[in-house]
Formats: structure tokens, C-alpha cells, sequence
């Protein structure tokens, strides 16, 4: 949950809601949802259907895209997306494409647990 002045509280959800921190640089609404993106792929790349119409025919447009992700086998380790490992020298990626939130590695991620939450913000 995220408190800030002006906002009473604030928790991410899987279904769509009203972003309350800002508008759209035209001044209209934002929307926001958080989107599970599971175990992530092995040296490879995961499609993950996020479920907004984003299209030429649409007026919905991407204000932003972040990411945590988590790794079973570290219970208390957290990282963001986009992701440059230290030691290991690969970096997890994600991309939004009309119907896909995509996550593009060169790691055996799945293997070590690692799992997504993607966080979309949008205007529509």
C-alpha cells in the first residue's frame, strides 16, 4: 500500500483502477493494473497476456512500465525490471506490445525461482 499526501491509500490491483498521483501530460486520467507474470522464462522469452486494448484503433496509450521480481530460492530479495545482474553479466528485459507484456533473458531465471509482477500505468 502506498500513502501520500492527498491519497488516503493506494494498493495495486490485478484489475484496472484509476492511477490517483498524476495525470496524463494532456490532463486526463491515468489507469493502472498490476499484471502476474509468473515464473519467468529460461534463456529465452515469456509472453504474458496483459488485457488492455492498445492499438492504432484505440486511444489507449502507455504512460509507463515497471516490474519486481523475486526469487524463490532468496526469499528477501527483490530487484526491478529492467534488470543487469553484477556477477552472472545478463539483463532480464520487458516489453510491451499490443496484447503482450514479453520478458526477454539470456539466464536460466526459471530454474532459480525468479518470478514477475509487472505494473502498467495508461491513459485511455
Amino acid at each position: 500500500m502506498v500513502k501520500l499526501a492527498g491519497v488516503s491509500s493506494f494498493t495495486w490491483k490485478t484489475t484496472e483502477q484509476v492511477y490517483p498521483f498524476e495525470k496524463a501530460s494532456d490532463g486526463s486520467t491515468l489507469y493502472c493494473k498490476e499484471v502476474n507474470c509468473g515464473t519467468l522464462p529460461n534463456n529465452g522469452q515469456q509472453e504474458v497476456a496483459h488485457n488492455i486494448t492498445f492499438s492504432p484503433f484505440s486511444n489507449t496509450k502507455l504512460h509507463s512500465l515497471t516490474g519486481r521480481i523475486t526469487a524463490t530460492t532468496d526469499p528477501g530479495w527483490t530487484g526491478v525490471i529492467p534488470y543487469t545482474h553484477p556477477g552472472a553479466g545478463f539483463t532480464l528485459l520487458n516489453i510491451v506490445t499490443a496484447t503482450n507484456i514479453t520478458f526477454i533473458s539470456g539466464a536460466p531465471l526459471g530454474s532459480y525461482g525468479w518470478q514477475a509482477v509487472a505494473r502498467l500505468i495508461y491513459a485511455k
